[in-house]
């Protein structure tokens, strides 16, 4: 719920039109939908103006925000009133804007702003003055909107324009979400708005919560992260206050970026540049973090989709954004395209006949041969991945053989021998042969790998088992674990035999329906955040 009483008595009097010092902003990312309550400090009678404030959230933890405003508030009214005891006002992403210059605005120039872009609405909130670099307040140069512009401001704030520059330079750039822009790219654009005067942003898609610092310090922002059970029952400012104090919302983990700390613990001050994303309640992004400190935080991946065209065989096309972030991190080394590859080293399609002698593996005999034909994987030729990059070829052999001095009447097994096929490595052909016939069976597992079951009702003696892999390996492989191109999302898909194994694990113990509903929030609250990617999920918890 929101409460307003109205602006402090030590509030800045007579600001001129350029001065926002006394602006604060506030944005809040829970790992579940809360329910917080936000106050004004108190409001100075002896003001003629009023003041303004904004206040936006996503209901329904959806994409679409609701932002309600008033330009000329002078303290509490039916609107404050109305969200005060409005019961659905609830939602994981909060931000709000609170106007400290003196000069009057109407309603399109009051913040944040919001406008639809893809499937989500947007959210933008600025505290500072941007100008143009030959002095005038003309920004027409220094943030062009095009021609025509896909984005127009409604009123005649620079920091509308600032919006709708960045609105504009995201579908130059075919993203559909901020996680799609690329944190590097985003940053390099706050960057920009930054050069033009004094910028502390903050941003929102509903799914991740951007906030960045002026690099000359200006207005700092200050950043928190509270764990339960550690989370206080309200965290307040001088100007605006922040209330946890339902049951519920003090066991969500809340990640606040404010202008002001709202306290007196657990608030740091962002350094001068430094952009931080947080995406349910964690840190996924931060521009000024250490190898090490990046190294802690599990970032989504996003989503993956299959090059198309042309462009795709050529190894063209826009760079994934995990991609994108890890060159960035210097975990990743960037490949030139297979165009750019001398002759000798440009990928072609390489099968197991093809290698040279000194890499070919000779044959292994198995020693008790069976009636079953060696089953053959092997990629096509335009596989993308196989013609857009370069890597050296390995040939991966396994080979098991099994003994028994009596005969075994009846078996099943289980084979997980053929190679990953992910952002690292190609699998251009895969052989497996079982020297015994039987009924077989092959299925991806819910861990994405791929899988032959193998029932065998004849009796043996001698099981010989061999695997031979053709691999192409691309680049310099990060040491972190990443999930594969082929991704296993949750929900899952169990087996019946898998579920039957899992069951003891699945059913938990006796609990009340409440705290059942609340494991299952905080659970959720990691799946989410890493857009259900069962691999993602696991390493964030």
């Amino acid at each position: 719920m929101i409460e307003f009483a109205g602006m402090p008595d030590s509030a800045p009097l007579g600001l001129a039109p350029h001065e926002h010092a006394a602006t604060r902003m506030v944005g809040l990312s829970f790992d579940s939908a809360a329910s917080p309550h936000f106050g004004l400090a108190g409001f100075d009678a002896r003001r003629q103006r009023a003041y303004g404030w904004g206040f936006a959230w996503y209901p329904d933890d959806g994409s679409a925000a609701q932002v309600i405003k008033d330009a000329t508030s002078v303290g509490e009214n039916a609107m404050t009133k109305l969200l005060r005891d409005w019961e659905r006002f609830e939602s994981t992403t909060f931000v709000a804007h609170l106007r400290g210059a003196t000069r009057a605005l109407t309603e399109r120039d009051t913040q944040p702003f919001a406008r639809p872009f893809g499937p989500r609405i947007w959210v933008f909130a600025h505290n500072g003055d941007l100008t143009n670099p030959d002095g005038s307040r003309d920004l027409g140069d220094p943030l062009p909107l095009g021609n025509p512009a896909c984005f127009e401001p409604v009123g005649r704030t620079d920091s509308e324009r600032a919006f709708c520059w960045l609105l504009g330079r995201a579908f130059e750039a075919g993203a559909r979400s901020l996680f799609d822009v690329g944190w590097e790219r985003l940053h390099g654009w706050f960057r920009q708005l930054d050069a033009l005067g004094t910028a502390n942003l903050i941003i929102s898609d509903g799914q991740d919560l951007v906030a960045y610092s002026d690099e000359s310090d200006y207005n700092r922002l200050h950043y928190a992260r509270f764990v339960p059970p550690n989370v206080p029952k309200s965290l307040p400012g001088t100007d605006l206050m922040v209330g946890i104090e339902d049951a519920r919302a003090r066991t969500r983990t809340v990640v606040a970026f404010s202008t002001r700390p709202l306290g007196d613990d657990g608030f740091a001050p962002f350094r001068p540049g430094q952009m931080l994303v947080a995406r349910r309640g964690a840190y996924i992004y931060d521009s000024h973090a250490s190898a090490e400190e990046r190294k802690m935080m599990v970032v989504p991946l996003g989503p993956l989709p299959e090059p198309q065209g042309p462009a795709a065989l050529e190894g063209g096309g826009p760079q994934r954004p995990a991609v994108e972030q890890l060159q960035a991190a210097g975990d990743l080394q960037a490949e030139p395209p297979a165009s750019d590859l001398p002759a000798a080293e440009a990928p072609e399609r390489v099968a197991a006949s093809d290698l040279p002698e000194a890499e070919a593996t000779p044959p292994v005999e198995p020693t008790a041969p069976g009636p079953r034909e060696p089953q053959r994987v092997e990629m096509p030729a335009e596989h993308h991945f196989a013609q857009a990059h370069a890597g050296r070829l390995l040939t991966v052999l396994h080979e098991t053989s099994y003994s028994y001095e009596v005969a075994v009447e009846k078996s099943e097994h289980l084979f997980r021998l053929q190679p990953i096929h992910d952002r690292w490595q190609d699998v251009l052909t895969h052989e497996l042969f079982l020297s015994v016939d039987g009924r077989s069976l092959d299925y991806e597992d819910v861990f994405g790998n791929r899988v032959t079951k193998l029932g065998v009702d004849t009796p043996f003696k001698q099981l010989t088992v061999r695997a031979r892999s053709l691999v192409r390996v691309r680049g310099h492989v990060s040491p972190d674990l990443q999930a594969p191109d082929r991704r296993t999302q949750i929900p899952l898909v169990w087996m019946p035999w898998q579920r039957q194994m899992m069951t003891p694990y699945l059913l938990p113990p006796e609990l009340p329906e409440t705290q059942l509903r609340e494991l299952s929030a905080y659970a959720m609250s990691f799946v989410e955040r890493q857009d259900y990617d069962l691999v993602q999920t696991l390493l964030d918890m």
